[in-house]
């Protein structure tokens, strides 16, 4: 007995091939072309949501002819994650050295403001034992 679902594999797996050839006929043609999986649907009449759900090893096959299967894809998010990770490591040892730079910035700015008071307070001290004079105001002699 044959199975609708056989059925249906058979067809997309033959209208891949379908699409296959002429990808390759372009590609002759000098034009980059690549099989989607919206294609393959289209040319079935089926929609793209049952290619990945209930043929997902279909879909499979139409990613690693376009250079895009799973275990492709896998390995390329596994080297960008090993990036970021480096990245990361790096970020994460800069702030610390900032943190670090700050902290001392601020202790010794600390120290500033207080330096600062203590002479103001020192100045203050030694403005209040001058006296001040009154300014004289010249008068006009001539006449």
């Amino acid at each position: 007995m044959i199975v609708q679902s056989d059925v249906t594999r058979a067809k997309l797996l033959a209208a891949f091939k379908d699409l296959q050839l002429a990808a390759l006929r372009s590609k002759r043609d000098g034009k980059k072309v690549r099989v989607a999986i919206a294609q393959v649907a289209r040319a079935v009449g089926c929609s793209n949501a049952l290619i990945h759900n209930k043929y997902p090893e279909v879909a499979e096959k139409i990613r690693a002819s376009n250079g895009k299967s799973s275990e492709d894809l896998k390995k390329k998010q596994t080297e960008k994650n090993e990036e970021y990770k480096i990245r990361n490591k790096e970020l994460n040892s800069e702030v610390t050295e900032l943190k670090a730079l700050l902290k001392a910035a601020g202790s010794k700015n600390a120290t500033l403001i207080l330096e600062n008071r203590r002479l103001q307070s020192e100045i203050d001290r030694l403005h209040q034992g001058i006296r001040t004079i009154p300014r004289q105001t010249r008068t006009n002699s001539k006449k």
